[in-house]
């Protein structure tokens, strides 16, 4: 496999996503979704810039518990959802009802997580951490898909609901501080490798049960009004 059909596979979710949007989602007009989409990209790249300075400062640096514990939540928590809070907040919104703004906000939150998903694999094929033709770049890129790629998606569908809530004068804070919580556990255990990253996943399945239950309530409160 050639490097741009691994990259074309990182994006493979965005574009299923995209085509579900457009067969189920009639009243989310065409236009929104290059939006959308180039913001999740632009997101990654001051996301990586804030990171990488960051990860230098010698508390960041060490290998200790608290240290990549508070990594974790300050870094890939606090600092990334922070940053994509204010690029999703970018989204053009004054002519989408809710659950169109919500579409926006999960395919921005996947096409980050794609991108992501780009630089991490050149990364290690140029690092030799795993060659162009071997089924090991295959694997590594689907176990993104079902991993930071979701969190992605989950963490920024929860932030948008702050977002909403904030835009509708009913503010609900909760959402994205559950968001930075959730992002900063998953990538706590992750980084552990392979005898944690169950509980990685719990992470993700609670993100995603966190996501459906406010979507309904939030949801409500848009029929109620």
């Amino acid at each position: 496999m050639n490097l741009y059909a691994l990259v074309g596979l990182c994006f493979l979710p965005v574009c299923v996503m995209v085509g579900c949007f457009l067969f189920f989602n009639k009243e989310l007009k065409f236009y929104y979704y290059p939006i959308v989409i180039g913001l999740g990209i632009l997101i990654v790249i001051p996301c990586s810039f804030i990171q990488f300075f960051a990860n230098k400062l010698p508390f960041f640096y060490t290998s200790s518990f608290v240290s990549i514990l508070m990594s974790s939540l300050i870094l890939s928590g606090l600092i990334e959802e922070s940053a994509k809070l204010g690029f999703e907040a970018l989204i053009p919104h004054k002519k989408l009802v809710f659950s169109s703004f919500f579409c926006c906000a999960m395919l921005f939150g996947l096409t980050a997580g794609s991108f992501e998903s780009v630089i991490y694999t050149l990364n290690r094929l140029r690092t030799g951490a795993i060659p162009i033709n071997h089924s090991q770049a295959m694997k590594f890129i689907f176990e993104r898909m079902i991993s930071a790629q979701l969190i992605h998606m989950f963490c920024s569908a929860l932030s948008g609901f702050f977002l909403w809530t904030l835009r509708k004068r009913q503010m609900k804070i909760f959402p994205l501080i559950l968001s930075i919580i959730i992002h900063g556990i998953y990538n706590f255990f992750i980084s552990f490798g392979h005898n944690f990253k169950w509980f990685a996943f719990a992470a993700i399945i609670f993100a995603m049960i966190e996501t459906r239950q406010i979507y309904k309530e939030v949801s409500a409160g848009e029929t109620n009004e």
